[in-house]
Protein backbone atom coordinates (compact mmCIF):
# COMPACT_ATOMS: atom_id res chain seq x y z
CA UNK A 1 0.00 0.00 0.00
CA UNK A 2 0.98 3.39 -1.19
CA UNK A 3 2.15 5.12 2.00
CA UNK A 4 2.46 2.75 4.60
CA UNK A 5 5.52 0.41 4.50
CA UNK A 6 5.71 -2.94 5.67
CA UNK A 7 7.84 -3.77 8.68
CA UNK A 8 10.01 -6.03 7.09
CA UNK A 9 11.26 -3.99 4.49
CA UNK A 10 11.55 -1.44 7.21
CA UNK A 11 13.94 -3.93 9.05
CA UNK A 12 15.87 -5.53 5.62
CA UNK A 13 16.64 -0.99 4.82
CA UNK A 14 18.29 -1.27 8.16
CA UNK A 15 20.26 -4.38 7.74
CA UNK A 16 21.08 -3.19 4.54
CA UNK A 17 22.19 0.04 5.73
CA UNK A 18 24.49 -1.41 8.46
CA UNK A 19 26.14 -3.62 6.09
CA UNK A 20 26.76 -0.22 4.00
CA UNK A 21 28.35 1.42 7.37
CA UNK A 22 30.61 -1.65 8.08
CA UNK A 23 31.70 -1.43 4.51
CA UNK A 24 32.58 1.98 4.49
CA UNK A 25 34.62 1.72 8.17
CA UNK A 26 36.75 -1.54 6.65
CA UNK A 27 37.21 0.97 4.29
CA UNK A 28 38.85 3.97 6.13
CA UNK A 29 40.83 1.56 7.91
CA UNK A 30 42.53 -0.27 5.46
CA UNK A 31 43.44 3.59 3.71
CA UNK A 32 42.80 7.14 3.43
CA UNK A 33 39.44 8.33 3.99
CA UNK A 34 37.61 9.26 0.42
CA UNK A 35 35.30 12.33 0.06
CA UNK A 36 32.10 11.12 -0.06
CA UNK A 37 28.94 13.64 -1.53
CA UNK A 38 25.12 12.15 -0.39
CA UNK A 39 22.29 14.38 -1.92
CA UNK A 40 19.57 13.17 0.51
CA UNK A 41 15.81 13.57 -1.18
CA UNK A 42 12.84 14.93 1.81
CA UNK A 43 10.82 12.37 2.88
CA UNK A 44 7.21 12.12 1.56
CA UNK A 45 4.71 13.71 3.60
CA UNK A 46 2.74 10.83 3.39
CA UNK A 47 5.00 8.40 4.65
CA UNK A 48 3.90 7.08 8.29
CA UNK A 49 4.81 4.19 10.13
CA UNK A 50 3.09 1.95 11.38
CA UNK A 51 2.48 1.51 15.18
CA UNK A 52 4.51 -1.30 16.40
CA UNK A 53 1.97 -3.41 18.81
CA UNK A 54 3.00 -5.14 21.65
CA UNK A 55 3.92 -8.89 21.05
CA UNK A 56 1.80 -9.97 24.01
CA UNK A 57 -1.29 -7.39 22.97
CA UNK A 58 -1.72 -9.56 19.99
CA UNK A 59 -4.43 -12.33 20.59
CA UNK A 60 -4.19 -16.31 19.95
CA UNK A 61 -6.40 -17.23 17.57
CA UNK A 62 -8.77 -20.27 18.36
CA UNK A 63 -8.70 -21.63 14.78
CA UNK A 64 -8.02 -25.17 15.10
CA UNK A 65 -5.65 -24.56 12.22
CA UNK A 66 -2.44 -23.63 13.34
CA UNK A 67 -1.39 -20.46 11.26
CA UNK A 68 1.38 -19.43 8.80
CA UNK A 69 4.00 -17.39 10.68
CA UNK A 70 4.37 -13.70 9.26
CA UNK A 71 6.71 -10.95 10.00
CA UNK A 72 3.68 -8.22 10.00
CA UNK A 73 1.75 -8.56 13.41
CA UNK A 74 -1.60 -9.23 13.51
CA UNK A 75 -3.86 -5.82 14.78
CA UNK A 76 -6.37 -7.06 16.90
CA UNK A 77 -10.15 -5.54 16.16
CA UNK A 78 -10.22 -3.55 18.99
CA UNK A 79 -7.01 -1.86 18.37
CA UNK A 80 -7.67 1.85 17.37
CA UNK A 81 -5.54 4.28 14.83
CA UNK A 82 -5.48 7.43 13.33
CA UNK A 83 -6.13 6.09 10.08
CA UNK A 84 -8.97 4.17 10.69
CA UNK A 85 -12.18 4.54 8.79
CA UNK A 86 -14.90 5.30 10.70
CA UNK A 87 -17.58 3.41 8.76
CA UNK A 88 -15.94 0.30 9.42
CA UNK A 89 -16.65 1.05 13.38
CA UNK A 90 -20.64 0.32 11.65
CA UNK A 91 -20.15 -3.20 10.98
CA UNK A 92 -20.45 -6.13 13.21
CA UNK A 93 -17.32 -8.05 14.44
CA UNK A 94 -16.50 -11.12 13.31
CA UNK A 95 -16.51 -12.76 16.58
CA UNK A 96 -20.08 -11.24 17.38
CA UNK A 97 -22.29 -14.35 18.24
CA UNK A 98 -26.20 -12.36 17.53
CA UNK A 99 -27.31 -10.60 14.74
CA UNK A 100 -30.23 -8.75 15.16
CA UNK A 101 -31.71 -6.15 12.03
CA UNK A 102 -35.24 -4.65 12.08
CA UNK A 103 -36.73 -3.00 9.28
CA UNK A 104 -39.83 -0.89 9.34
CA UNK A 105 -41.72 0.86 6.49
CA UNK A 106 -44.78 2.58 5.20
CA UNK A 107 -45.90 2.86 1.89
CA UNK A 108 -48.33 5.07 -0.11
CA UNK A 109 -49.66 4.84 -3.68
CA UNK A 110 -51.99 7.18 -5.62
CA UNK A 111 -52.99 7.64 -8.99
CA UNK A 112 -55.15 10.42 -9.69
CA UNK A 113 -58.11 10.37 -12.69
CA UNK A 114 -57.89 12.77 -15.46
CA UNK A 115 -61.17 12.85 -16.42
CA UNK A 116 -60.60 11.32 -19.58
CA UNK A 117 -62.63 7.93 -20.99
CA UNK A 118 -60.79 4.74 -21.05
CA UNK A 119 -59.88 2.75 -24.20
CA UNK A 120 -63.41 0.63 -23.69
CA UNK A 121 -65.67 4.82 -23.62
CA UNK A 122 -65.83 4.13 -20.01
CA UNK A 123 -65.19 7.55 -17.91
CA UNK A 124 -64.46 6.71 -14.35
CA UNK A 125 -65.36 9.55 -11.62
CA UNK A 126 -64.27 9.80 -8.25
CA UNK A 127 -67.83 8.33 -7.21
CA UNK A 128 -67.76 5.45 -9.34
CA UNK A 129 -64.04 4.54 -9.67
CA UNK A 130 -62.76 1.26 -11.13
CA UNK A 131 -59.99 1.58 -8.71
CA UNK A 132 -58.61 2.84 -5.13
CA UNK A 133 -56.93 5.56 -6.15
CA UNK A 134 -55.01 5.96 -2.76
CA UNK A 135 -53.53 3.10 -0.77
CA UNK A 136 -51.54 2.92 2.35
CA UNK A 137 -49.87 0.20 4.11
CA UNK A 138 -47.19 -0.63 6.55
CA UNK A 139 -44.66 -3.30 6.32
CA UNK A 140 -41.31 -4.71 7.98
CA UNK A 141 -39.19 -7.32 8.31
CA UNK A 142 -37.01 -9.01 11.02
CA UNK A 143 -33.74 -10.82 10.39
CA UNK A 144 -31.90 -12.68 13.26
CA UNK A 145 -28.83 -14.92 13.52
CA UNK A 146 -26.88 -16.54 16.23
CA UNK A 147 -23.15 -18.29 15.96
CA UNK A 148 -21.84 -20.36 18.69
CA UNK A 149 -24.98 -19.81 21.29
CA UNK A 150 -25.01 -22.55 23.40
CA UNK A 151 -23.00 -24.53 20.94
CA UNK A 152 -19.80 -23.86 19.56
CA UNK A 153 -20.37 -25.61 15.91
CA UNK A 154 -24.43 -24.23 15.81
CA UNK A 155 -25.70 -21.47 13.65
CA UNK A 156 -29.11 -20.49 13.14
CA UNK A 157 -30.95 -17.93 11.09
CA UNK A 158 -34.44 -16.23 10.46
CA UNK A 159 -35.98 -13.73 8.46
CA UNK A 160 -39.69 -12.70 8.75
CA UNK A 161 -41.53 -10.04 6.56
CA UNK A 162 -45.08 -8.96 7.71
CA UNK A 163 -47.40 -6.57 6.29
CA UNK A 164 -50.66 -4.37 7.66
CA UNK A 165 -53.11 -3.62 5.01
CA UNK A 166 -56.37 -2.36 5.08
CA UNK A 167 -57.98 -2.49 1.48
CA UNK A 168 -60.87 -0.41 0.06
CA UNK A 169 -63.84 -1.77 -0.12
CA UNK A 170 -67.50 -0.39 -1.76
CA UNK A 171 -71.21 -1.84 -1.67
CA UNK A 172 -72.55 -3.04 -5.12
CA UNK A 173 -75.58 -4.71 -6.39
CA UNK A 174 -75.72 -7.31 -8.34
CA UNK A 175 -77.71 -7.02 -11.08
CA UNK A 176 -78.54 -10.94 -11.56
CA UNK A 177 -79.50 -11.39 -7.97
CA UNK A 178 -80.36 -7.70 -6.45
CA UNK A 179 -78.35 -8.68 -3.80
CA UNK A 180 -75.57 -5.72 -2.00
CA UNK A 181 -72.22 -7.35 -1.88
CA UNK A 182 -69.15 -6.05 -0.57
CA UNK A 183 -66.40 -5.77 -3.64
CA UNK A 184 -62.43 -4.97 -2.77
CA UNK A 185 -61.25 -2.22 -4.91
CA UNK A 186 -58.00 -2.68 -7.23
CA UNK A 187 -54.87 -0.69 -5.55
CA UNK A 188 -53.21 2.06 -7.50
CA UNK A 189 -50.38 0.24 -8.11
CA UNK A 190 -50.13 -4.16 -8.03
CA UNK A 191 -47.88 -5.63 -5.83
CA UNK A 192 -47.13 -8.13 -3.48
CA UNK A 193 -48.81 -6.90 -0.65
CA UNK A 194 -53.13 -7.93 -0.83
CA UNK A 195 -53.46 -8.72 2.75
CA UNK A 196 -52.12 -8.57 6.13
CA UNK A 197 -49.91 -11.36 7.19
CA UNK A 198 -46.54 -12.87 8.42
CA UNK A 199 -44.68 -14.67 6.33
CA UNK A 200 -41.10 -16.46 7.25
CA UNK A 201 -39.07 -16.22 4.48
CA UNK A 202 -36.28 -18.40 6.50
CA UNK A 203 -35.46 -19.96 9.14
CA UNK A 204 -32.85 -22.90 9.44
CA UNK A 205 -30.42 -24.11 11.87
CA UNK A 206 -27.16 -25.64 10.52
CA UNK A 207 -24.20 -27.16 12.20
CA UNK A 208 -20.65 -27.67 11.02
CA UNK A 209 -17.14 -28.32 12.53
CA UNK A 210 -18.97 -30.65 14.87
CA UNK A 211 -16.98 -34.29 14.09
CA UNK A 212 -13.58 -35.23 14.23
CA UNK A 213 -10.85 -34.17 11.60
CA UNK A 214 -10.03 -37.85 10.55
CA UNK A 215 -11.00 -38.61 7.29
CA UNK A 216 -11.91 -34.93 6.51
CA UNK A 217 -15.56 -35.33 9.06
CA UNK A 218 -15.23 -31.63 10.24
CA UNK A 219 -15.68 -30.04 6.28
CA UNK A 220 -19.42 -32.37 6.76
CA UNK A 221 -22.43 -29.46 6.94
CA UNK A 222 -25.83 -29.74 8.32
CA UNK A 223 -28.57 -27.41 7.55
CA UNK A 224 -32.54 -27.77 8.51
CA UNK A 225 -35.62 -25.61 8.15
CA UNK A 226 -36.93 -23.48 5.52
CA UNK A 227 -33.62 -22.75 3.30
CA UNK A 228 -33.16 -22.31 -0.49
CA UNK A 229 -31.35 -25.23 -2.54
CA UNK A 230 -29.36 -24.46 -5.51
CA UNK A 231 -29.32 -27.17 -8.23
CA UNK A 232 -30.36 -27.17 -11.82
CA UNK A 233 -32.63 -24.95 -10.43
CA UNK A 234 -32.68 -22.21 -7.34
CA UNK A 235 -35.54 -24.09 -5.09
CA UNK A 236 -37.55 -22.97 -1.88
CA UNK A 237 -37.38 -25.76 0.34
CA UNK A 238 -38.82 -27.20 3.52
CA UNK A 239 -36.69 -29.43 4.74
CA UNK A 240 -33.13 -30.68 5.20
CA UNK A 241 -29.41 -30.21 3.37
CA UNK A 242 -26.31 -32.40 4.26
CA UNK A 243 -22.83 -31.16 2.35
CA UNK A 244 -19.31 -31.43 2.24
CA UNK A 245 -16.92 -29.31 1.28
CA UNK A 246 -13.79 -30.14 0.77
CA UNK A 247 -10.68 -28.59 -1.60
CA UNK A 248 -11.51 -31.58 -4.29
CA UNK A 249 -14.67 -32.76 -4.18
CA UNK A 250 -17.96 -31.31 -3.37
CA UNK A 251 -20.92 -33.09 -2.25
CA UNK A 252 -24.88 -32.08 -1.20
CA UNK A 253 -27.78 -33.66 -0.92
CA UNK A 254 -31.34 -32.47 -0.01
CA UNK A 255 -35.12 -33.53 0.49
CA UNK A 256 -38.52 -31.70 1.88
CA UNK A 257 -41.37 -29.94 0.92
CA UNK A 258 -41.37 -26.61 -1.87
CA UNK A 259 -42.28 -23.63 0.39
CA UNK A 260 -44.66 -21.54 -1.15
CA UNK A 261 -43.34 -18.69 -2.90
CA UNK A 262 -45.70 -17.19 -5.25
CA UNK A 263 -48.84 -17.01 -3.16
CA UNK A 264 -49.68 -18.31 0.42
CA UNK A 265 -51.97 -20.47 -0.77
CA UNK A 266 -49.76 -21.77 -3.99
CA UNK A 267 -50.61 -25.96 -2.93
CA UNK A 268 -52.68 -27.62 -0.61
CA UNK A 269 -49.94 -30.85 -1.16
CA UNK A 270 -46.49 -29.03 -1.96
CA UNK A 271 -44.70 -31.43 -3.93
CA UNK A 272 -41.69 -33.59 -2.43
CA UNK A 273 -38.68 -32.11 -3.85
CA UNK A 274 -35.25 -34.19 -3.29
CA UNK A 275 -31.54 -33.50 -4.83
CA UNK A 276 -27.80 -33.96 -5.06
CA UNK A 277 -24.91 -32.83 -6.70
CA UNK A 278 -21.40 -33.73 -6.74
CA UNK A 279 -18.40 -31.46 -8.49
CA UNK A 280 -14.67 -32.58 -8.81
CA UNK A 281 -12.67 -29.51 -8.40
CA UNK A 282 -8.86 -31.08 -10.35
CA UNK A 283 -7.85 -27.54 -9.70
CA UNK A 284 -6.96 -28.62 -6.24
CA UNK A 285 -4.95 -31.39 -6.98
CA UNK A 286 -1.08 -31.73 -6.41
CA UNK A 287 -0.49 -31.34 -10.39
CA UNK A 288 -3.47 -29.46 -10.87
CA UNK A 289 -5.50 -29.28 -13.23
CA UNK A 290 -7.81 -26.17 -14.66
CA UNK A 291 -10.98 -28.21 -15.07
CA UNK A 292 -13.63 -28.79 -12.60
CA UNK A 293 -16.44 -31.71 -12.94
CA UNK A 294 -19.84 -30.51 -11.93
CA UNK A 295 -23.61 -33.25 -11.92
CA UNK A 296 -26.28 -32.50 -10.23
CA UNK A 297 -29.99 -33.99 -10.02
CA UNK A 298 -33.54 -32.60 -9.21
CA UNK A 299 -36.57 -34.67 -8.56
CA UNK A 300 -40.25 -32.90 -7.75
CA UNK A 301 -42.96 -34.73 -7.23
CA UNK A 302 -46.74 -34.75 -8.08
CA UNK A 303 -48.59 -31.85 -7.54
CA UNK A 304 -52.64 -32.62 -7.48
CA UNK A 305 -53.78 -29.44 -7.04
CA UNK A 306 -51.61 -27.27 -9.16
CA UNK A 307 -52.55 -30.23 -11.81
CA UNK A 308 -48.98 -30.44 -12.86
CA UNK A 309 -46.61 -33.72 -13.46
CA UNK A 310 -43.67 -35.21 -11.35
CA UNK A 311 -40.32 -34.26 -12.89
CA UNK A 312 -36.50 -35.38 -13.05
CA UNK A 313 -34.37 -32.84 -14.00
CA UNK A 314 -30.57 -33.36 -14.60
CA UNK A 315 -27.49 -30.73 -15.56
CA UNK A 316 -24.19 -31.57 -16.10
CA UNK A 317 -21.16 -28.82 -16.33
CA UNK A 318 -17.75 -28.15 -17.14
CA UNK A 319 -15.54 -25.69 -16.02
CA UNK A 320 -12.11 -25.16 -18.07
CA UNK A 321 -10.11 -22.52 -17.42
CA UNK A 322 -7.23 -22.57 -20.12
CA UNK A 323 -5.43 -19.01 -18.26
CA UNK A 324 -5.75 -16.46 -15.22
CA UNK A 325 -7.72 -14.56 -17.29
CA UNK A 326 -9.63 -17.05 -19.71
CA UNK A 327 -12.82 -19.25 -18.31
CA UNK A 328 -15.24 -21.20 -20.57
CA UNK A 329 -18.28 -22.77 -19.03
CA UNK A 330 -20.57 -25.59 -20.47
CA UNK A 331 -23.81 -27.19 -19.44
CA UNK A 332 -26.41 -29.39 -20.06
CA UNK A 333 -29.53 -29.81 -19.14
CA UNK A 334 -32.23 -32.34 -19.24
CA UNK A 335 -35.92 -32.67 -17.87
CA UNK A 336 -37.23 -36.47 -17.82
CA UNK A 337 -34.20 -37.74 -20.09
CA UNK A 338 -34.36 -35.29 -22.88
CA UNK A 339 -32.15 -32.28 -23.33
CA UNK A 340 -33.98 -29.54 -22.35
CA UNK A 341 -31.14 -26.60 -22.74
CA UNK A 342 -27.42 -26.27 -23.47
CA UNK A 343 -25.46 -23.60 -22.59
CA UNK A 344 -21.74 -22.22 -22.84
CA UNK A 345 -20.40 -19.09 -21.75
CA UNK A 346 -16.77 -17.64 -22.20
CA UNK A 347 -15.53 -15.25 -19.90
CA UNK A 348 -11.77 -13.22 -20.61
CA UNK A 349 -10.06 -10.67 -18.74
CA UNK A 350 -7.58 -7.96 -20.26
CA UNK A 351 -5.08 -5.92 -17.98
CA UNK A 352 -7.28 -6.44 -15.03
CA UNK A 353 -10.18 -4.07 -15.83
CA UNK A 354 -11.90 -4.96 -19.59
CA UNK A 355 -13.82 -8.23 -19.39
CA UNK A 356 -15.57 -9.70 -21.75
CA UNK A 357 -18.49 -12.55 -21.83
CA UNK A 358 -20.15 -14.18 -24.48
CA UNK A 359 -23.10 -16.22 -23.41
CA UNK A 360 -24.76 -18.94 -25.64
CA UNK A 361 -27.90 -20.71 -25.14
CA UNK A 362 -30.22 -23.00 -26.60
CA UNK A 363 -33.70 -24.32 -25.83
CA UNK A 364 -35.53 -27.05 -27.05
CA UNK A 365 -39.21 -27.69 -26.80
CA UNK A 366 -39.01 -30.35 -23.92
CA UNK A 367 -38.04 -27.75 -21.47
CA UNK A 368 -40.13 -26.34 -19.13
CA UNK A 369 -42.79 -22.99 -19.18
CA UNK A 370 -41.33 -21.19 -16.26
CA UNK A 371 -39.47 -23.95 -13.53
CA UNK A 372 -39.77 -27.20 -12.83
CA UNK A 373 -42.85 -27.13 -10.98
CA UNK A 374 -44.84 -25.01 -13.98
CA UNK A 375 -44.95 -27.69 -17.00
CA UNK A 376 -48.20 -27.60 -18.07
CA UNK A 377 -50.68 -24.34 -19.12
CA UNK A 378 -53.69 -23.95 -16.80
CA UNK A 379 -56.84 -23.70 -18.77
CA UNK A 380 -59.19 -21.63 -16.80
CA UNK A 381 -58.24 -17.68 -16.82
CA UNK A 382 -59.09 -16.96 -13.23
CA UNK A 383 -56.74 -19.17 -11.93
CA UNK A 384 -53.99 -18.21 -9.63
CA UNK A 385 -51.37 -19.61 -12.08
CA UNK A 386 -52.40 -18.03 -14.76
CA UNK A 387 -49.82 -15.29 -15.04
CA UNK A 388 -47.11 -17.82 -15.27
CA UNK A 389 -48.33 -18.76 -18.68
CA UNK A 390 -46.19 -17.89 -21.15
CA UNK A 391 -47.76 -19.81 -23.46
CA UNK A 392 -46.15 -23.41 -25.42
CA UNK A 393 -42.04 -24.10 -25.47
CA UNK A 394 -40.36 -23.15 -28.55
CA UNK A 395 -37.04 -24.20 -29.64
CA UNK A 396 -34.88 -21.22 -29.81
CA UNK A 397 -31.46 -19.60 -29.54
CA UNK A 398 -30.51 -16.88 -27.36
CA UNK A 399 -26.83 -15.35 -27.49
CA UNK A 400 -25.45 -12.07 -25.82
CA UNK A 401 -21.82 -10.39 -25.71
CA UNK A 402 -21.14 -7.62 -23.25
CA UNK A 403 -17.84 -6.09 -22.34
CA UNK A 404 -17.00 -3.42 -19.22
CA UNK A 405 -13.92 -1.76 -19.38
CA UNK A 406 -12.55 1.11 -17.17
CA UNK A 407 -11.19 4.47 -18.45
CA UNK A 408 -8.32 6.60 -16.09
CA UNK A 409 -9.66 5.17 -12.72
CA UNK A 410 -13.27 6.55 -12.72
CA UNK A 411 -15.09 5.91 -15.82
CA UNK A 412 -16.74 2.76 -16.53
CA UNK A 413 -18.14 1.48 -19.61
CA UNK A 414 -20.37 -0.97 -20.53
CA UNK A 415 -21.78 -2.31 -24.11
CA UNK A 416 -24.05 -5.29 -24.41
CA UNK A 417 -25.56 -6.75 -27.82
CA UNK A 418 -27.94 -9.90 -27.66
CA UNK A 419 -29.89 -11.88 -30.51
CA UNK A 420 -32.81 -14.43 -30.21
CA UNK A 421 -33.85 -16.47 -32.67
CA UNK A 422 -36.56 -19.71 -33.37
CA UNK A 423 -35.50 -23.40 -34.46
CA UNK A 424 -38.85 -24.14 -35.16
CA UNK A 425 -40.40 -25.14 -38.16
CA UNK A 426 -42.91 -22.58 -40.03
CA UNK A 427 -45.80 -25.30 -39.41
CA UNK A 428 -44.97 -25.30 -35.28
CA UNK A 429 -46.87 -23.29 -32.94
CA UNK A 430 -45.85 -19.80 -32.10
CA UNK A 431 -45.55 -17.88 -28.93
CA UNK A 432 -45.44 -14.15 -28.83
CA UNK A 433 -43.63 -14.28 -25.52
CA UNK A 434 -40.24 -16.41 -27.38
CA UNK A 435 -40.63 -14.02 -30.81
CA UNK A 436 -37.35 -13.30 -32.12
CA UNK A 437 -35.20 -10.18 -31.40
CA UNK A 438 -32.55 -8.13 -31.08
CA UNK A 439 -31.26 -5.20 -29.06
CA UNK A 440 -28.26 -3.51 -28.29
CA UNK A 441 -27.36 -1.41 -24.68
CA UNK A 442 -25.14 0.45 -23.20
CA UNK A 443 -24.12 2.78 -20.01
CA UNK A 444 -21.15 5.26 -18.78
CA UNK A 445 -20.64 6.02 -15.27
CA UNK A 446 -18.70 9.13 -14.55
CA UNK A 447 -17.19 9.37 -10.84
CA UNK A 448 -15.90 12.43 -8.99
CA UNK A 449 -13.47 12.24 -6.12
CA UNK A 450 -15.17 9.10 -4.69
CA UNK A 451 -18.23 11.22 -3.72
CA UNK A 452 -20.11 11.91 -6.96
CA UNK A 453 -21.34 9.36 -9.36
CA UNK A 454 -23.08 10.52 -12.56
CA UNK A 455 -24.28 7.62 -15.34
CA UNK A 456 -26.43 6.99 -18.77
CA UNK A 457 -27.99 3.84 -19.94
CA UNK A 458 -29.84 3.12 -23.49
CA UNK A 459 -31.24 -0.18 -24.21
CA UNK A 460 -33.18 -0.61 -28.21
CA UNK A 461 -34.96 -4.27 -29.00
CA UNK A 462 -36.17 -4.91 -31.97
CA UNK A 463 -38.56 -7.97 -32.07
CA UNK A 464 -39.80 -9.51 -34.75
CA UNK A 465 -43.81 -10.57 -35.09
CA UNK A 466 -46.25 -11.43 -37.75
CA UNK A 467 -48.23 -8.44 -39.01
CA UNK A 468 -51.96 -8.21 -39.15
CA UNK A 469 -54.19 -6.11 -38.92
CA UNK A 470 -58.03 -7.00 -38.86
CA UNK A 471 -60.61 -4.59 -39.99
CA UNK A 472 -63.30 -4.19 -36.86
CA UNK A 473 -67.11 -5.33 -38.47
CA UNK A 474 -68.80 -3.84 -35.79
CA UNK A 475 -72.49 -5.34 -37.11
CA UNK A 476 -75.30 -6.84 -34.61
CA UNK A 477 -74.82 -10.60 -34.12
CA UNK A 478 -70.97 -10.52 -35.45
CA UNK A 479 -68.52 -10.87 -33.24
CA UNK A 480 -64.90 -9.70 -34.21
CA UNK A 481 -62.46 -12.84 -33.88
CA UNK A 482 -59.21 -12.73 -31.63
CA UNK A 483 -55.73 -12.00 -33.58
CA UNK A 484 -53.44 -14.84 -33.27
CA UNK A 485 -51.51 -15.58 -30.25
CA UNK A 486 -48.20 -14.80 -32.93
CA UNK A 487 -49.57 -11.44 -34.12
CA UNK A 488 -49.71 -9.69 -30.69
CA UNK A 489 -47.15 -8.02 -28.42
CA UNK A 490 -44.35 -5.09 -28.91
CA UNK A 491 -42.39 -4.19 -32.11
CA UNK A 492 -39.31 -2.51 -30.71
CA UNK A 493 -39.16 -0.22 -27.45
CA UNK A 494 -36.44 1.98 -26.72
CA UNK A 495 -35.60 3.31 -23.23
CA UNK A 496 -32.92 5.37 -22.00
CA UNK A 497 -32.08 6.63 -17.83
CA UNK A 498 -29.91 8.99 -16.53
CA UNK A 499 -28.62 8.89 -12.28
CA UNK A 500 -26.98 11.02 -10.28
CA UNK A 501 -25.42 9.97 -7.09
CA UNK A 502 -23.99 11.76 -4.05
CA UNK A 503 -21.96 9.23 -1.63
CA UNK A 504 -20.24 10.94 1.65
CA UNK A 505 -19.03 7.77 2.75
CA UNK A 506 -20.41 3.89 3.56
CA UNK A 507 -23.16 3.88 6.31
CA UNK A 508 -22.85 7.71 6.56
CA UNK A 509 -25.28 9.34 3.96
CA UNK A 510 -26.29 8.78 0.45
CA UNK A 511 -28.79 10.78 -2.08
CA UNK A 512 -29.62 9.29 -5.95
CA UNK A 513 -31.72 10.94 -8.40
CA UNK A 514 -32.68 8.41 -11.34
CA UNK A 515 -34.99 9.47 -14.84
CA UNK A 516 -35.88 7.51 -17.02
CA UNK A 517 -37.72 7.45 -20.74
CA UNK A 518 -39.58 4.60 -22.40
CA UNK A 519 -40.83 4.28 -25.99
CA UNK A 520 -43.09 1.16 -27.03
CA UNK A 521 -44.03 0.30 -30.51
CA UNK A 522 -46.64 -2.00 -30.64
CA UNK A 523 -48.01 -4.28 -33.08
CA UNK A 524 -51.15 -3.36 -34.66
CA UNK A 525 -54.21 -5.51 -34.43
CA UNK A 526 -57.38 -3.79 -36.06
CA UNK A 527 -58.43 -1.11 -37.74
CA UNK A 528 -61.38 1.41 -37.67
CA UNK A 529 -61.93 4.08 -39.45
CA UNK A 530 -63.88 6.24 -36.43
CA UNK A 531 -62.07 4.78 -33.69
CA UNK A 532 -58.43 5.85 -33.24
CA UNK A 533 -56.26 2.92 -31.52
CA UNK A 534 -53.35 3.44 -30.46
CA UNK A 535 -50.15 1.55 -31.83
CA UNK A 536 -47.33 3.21 -29.27
CA UNK A 537 -46.90 4.15 -25.85
CA UNK A 538 -44.42 7.01 -24.31
CA UNK A 539 -44.04 6.77 -20.87
CA UNK A 540 -41.13 8.61 -18.54
CA UNK A 541 -40.87 9.04 -14.98
CA UNK A 542 -38.11 9.47 -12.04
CA UNK A 543 -37.55 8.39 -8.34
CA UNK A 544 -35.02 10.13 -5.89
CA UNK A 545 -34.05 8.07 -2.71
CA UNK A 546 -32.43 9.55 0.30
CA UNK A 547 -30.32 6.95 2.52
CA UNK A 548 -28.65 7.84 6.04
CA UNK A 549 -27.36 6.89 8.87
CA UNK A 550 -27.67 8.14 12.39
CA UNK A 551 -24.70 6.87 14.29
CA UNK A 552 -24.11 3.11 13.99
CA UNK A 553 -27.13 1.23 14.44
CA UNK A 554 -29.79 3.22 12.73
CA UNK A 555 -30.72 3.82 9.29
CA UNK A 556 -33.06 5.86 7.56
CA UNK A 557 -34.34 5.73 3.90
CA UNK A 558 -37.03 7.36 1.83
CA UNK A 559 -37.59 7.17 -1.72
CA UNK A 560 -40.39 9.05 -3.84
CA UNK A 561 -41.31 7.76 -7.38
CA UNK A 562 -43.69 9.64 -10.17
CA UNK A 563 -44.61 8.77 -13.12
CA UNK A 564 -46.49 10.06 -16.44
CA UNK A 565 -49.81 9.09 -18.07
CA UNK A 566 -50.06 6.46 -20.20
CA UNK A 567 -51.69 6.65 -23.82
CA UNK A 568 -53.37 2.86 -23.18
CA UNK A 569 -54.93 4.38 -19.73
CA UNK A 570 -56.05 7.96 -20.64
CA UNK A 571 -57.78 7.77 -17.35
CA UNK A 572 -55.15 8.34 -15.21
CA UNK A 573 -52.73 11.12 -14.41
CA UNK A 574 -49.86 8.87 -13.93
CA UNK A 575 -48.61 6.97 -10.30
CA UNK A 576 -46.98 8.58 -7.54
CA UNK A 577 -45.17 6.41 -4.72
CA UNK A 578 -43.68 7.17 -1.52
CA UNK A 579 -41.64 5.16 0.62
CA UNK A 580 -40.43 5.48 4.11
CA UNK A 581 -38.01 3.21 5.72
CA UNK A 582 -36.36 3.01 9.45
CA UNK A 583 -33.74 0.14 10.29
CA UNK A 584 -32.54 -0.90 13.55
CA UNK A 585 -29.05 -3.21 13.45
CA UNK A 586 -27.66 -5.13 16.43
Amino acid sequence: MHGVPRHDDAEGAVKRAALVVAALGAVAHAGPRPKLTVDHEPPPRNLKMRPRIAQQSIPKAKSPIPSAPTATPVIPSNATSPQQDTATAALREENQKVAFSLDLGYQLDSAALSGDASLDRKAPTAANPTFDSFRAYGFGEVFGATRGVGVSSLSTYLAVRFQLINPSKTSVINPETGVSQSVTYAPPISTWFEKSGVEIRHGWAEMKDFLPKRWGLSRLRVRAGEQYVYGPWVMHVDGLLVSYDGPILTLSAYSGLRHEDYTRSQSVDRPPIGGASVRFDLRGLKRALPLALQAEILSIGHSADAMQPATNTALFQGDWRPRRDVAMIASVRTLDGNVASERLETRARYKEVTNVVLDLNRHTKDDWRWDPTVLVGVDDPTAARRYLDLGPVVPRFVGSLRAGTLIAENIDLLLRGAVAGNLSNNDDIKNTFLAPYWELGGAAELRLRRTVAISTSALHRNTHHEQLAMPIVDHAGVTDPLVANEYRGENTFTEVGAAAKLTLGARTFSTQLELYGRKTDYAKLYTDALLVIPDHDIRYGGRITLDAWIGRRLRVFAAYEVSSAFDFQPEIFGYKSLRLMLTGVY
